[in-house]
């Protein structure tokens, strides 16, 4: 009989795969916010608040994903 993961197991894979998710969002905001900084049609207001909204954005799947890794339990 094939052994189960533990859910501390499946909950560490699944926070890997998060992870590199994050990492391929962290990418493609950067290549975003250069494109929105090199915008002259935009307003400074408007390329810090669509730059801030991406970055705080990964902020908060960083502390979401944090916060689900601590509540696994420890089998």
């Amino acid at each position: 009989m094939p052994r189960r993961y533990t859910k501390k197991a499946n909950g560490r894979s699944y926070i890997f795969q998060s992870a590199v998710g994050l990492a391929g969002y962290v990418v493609l905001s950067t290549i975003v916010s250069l494109r929105i900084f090199s915008a002259e049609q935009l307003s400074f207001l408007g390329k810090i608040a669509m730059c801030g909204f991406l970055w705080v954005a990964l902020v908060w799947m960083a502390v979401v994903l944090h916060g689900y890794y601590r509540k696994l339990p420890d089998e």
